[in-house]
């Protein structure tokens, strides 16, 4: 087949485009930035951002598109709105015109989040199922973190997301996810191409982005650690977050080339056990550092939502996907290429972070 993957430099899209490449399919990469040290000399790589024209591109009329492009970070989209619509949705959009003027429509797969989804699901023991709104303020500051039952206000247990529930995204970030993959399903119902979606959990693995603040708390917290710097987290540290790695992750986007199950569908992708941002912290301390200390300073955003994990049956059944890499497994593999970077990277990471921590807090957002 011959294959595009947009993002193709990124994290996912590098790890992506090798195991294509090993498949041996005709594989081509759209990002707006050079390959790196990651760049796979079997793949054509060409270097444009997804909103300036593609038509010469798409004359190529792939049979399959991984749509990985995007601007991501919710707390960085709160500050650059303009964007990360821009780029998430207007450039999403520009891809499938394009793919539409070339005359041949491809099966395409966008990467979506888990942030389309907002707070987790909850179950109060008196009313059942709810999907409450945003904490509001005067709980934060009070320190109580816990969700409440909007009908008795007692504490209320989080429980695994399902897809078929409300979504209400927390962040510009997550609205542009839901309204981009939204116009892959929308648009591939009208003009007649295929279109699953993934909506991802927390992908974490080796060649991930550790400067970025909003990578993740996995590649923030051990790059802290194997520097000597104390972790710092918001609330109580117990907020139970979904995790999914990275060969996992591929697996699933490799199934689709295969069956046509899960077309015109929306699915998570994650570990069905949800790890403790606590929990994260105090492994990765036990296994790089011990002279690294924890501290919780009981601080919190008014953006972050409190808890967040997947039920991840529907792939199960329509893909037969189950993630083969625990949390545990996933973070040694991290911890090892951590390992193998120079100490200069971790250096430059720490230093990248504190600069888009300087530009967030600009603009009233704590990261």
């Amino acid at each position: 087949m011959k294959i595009l993957v947009t993002g193709g430099v990124g994290f996912i899209g590098s790890h992506l485009i090798d195991q294509l490449v090993n498949l041996d399919h005709e594989v081509w990469s759209l990002d707006r930035d050079e390959p790196g040290q990651y760049q796979n000399m079997s793949c054509n790589y060409v270097t444009r951002d997804i909103c300036e024209p593609l038509d010469d591109l798409m004359s190529e009329k792939f049979d399959v598109i991984y749509h990985l492009a995007a601007e991501v970070g919710s707390g960085l989209s709160m500050a650059d709105p303009l964007k990360f619509v821009n780029t998430n949705n207007n450039g999403t959009c520009n891809l499938l015109e394009a793919m539409r003027r070339s005359g041949k429509l491809a099966k395409v797969a966008v990467a979506s989040s888990a942030t389309v989804y907002g707070e987790a699901s909850y179950e109060c023991s008196v009313h059942g199922i709810s999907y409450p709104d945003f904490r509001p303020l005067e709980q934060l500051e009070r320190g109580e973190w816990e969700l409440k039952c909007p009908i008795c206000d007692r504490d209320m247990n989080a429980v695994a997301i399902k897809e078929n529930r409300v979504l209400m995204p927390a962040s510009i970030y997550g609205e542009s996810k839901l309204s981009q993959e939204w116009q892959c399903l929308l648009l591939g119902r009208t003009w007649g191409f295929p279109v699953v979606a993934f909506r991802l959990f927390g992908v974490f693995g080796p060649r991930q982005s550790l400067g970025n603040p909003y990578t993740g708390v996995l590649a923030l917290f051990a790059t802290k650690v194997f520097a000597g710097k104390d972790i710092i987290h918001y609330e109580d540290g117990l907020q139970d977050k979904g995790y999914t790695y990275i060969d996992d992750v591929v697996n699933a986007f490799l199934m689709i080339l295969k069956t046509s199950n899960g077309d015109g569908k929306a699915m998570n992708l994650g570990l069905s056990q949800p790890v403790t941002i606590k929990k994260i912290a105090e492994l990765l301390i036990e296994k790089i550092n011990p002279k690294v200390s924890i501290v919780a300073k009981g601080q919190y955003r008014v953006s972050d939502t409190r808890h967040s994990w997947p039920d991840a049956g529907f792939a199960e059944r329509e893909l037969g996907w189950v993630p083969e890499v625990t949390f545990e497994e996933g973070m040694e593999h991290m911890i090892n290429w951590l390992r193998s970077l120079p100490k200069d990277d971790i250096a430059e990471s720490l230093t990248t972070f504190s600069e888009a921590e300087k530009y967030a807090l600009q603009h009233g957002l704590p990261v």
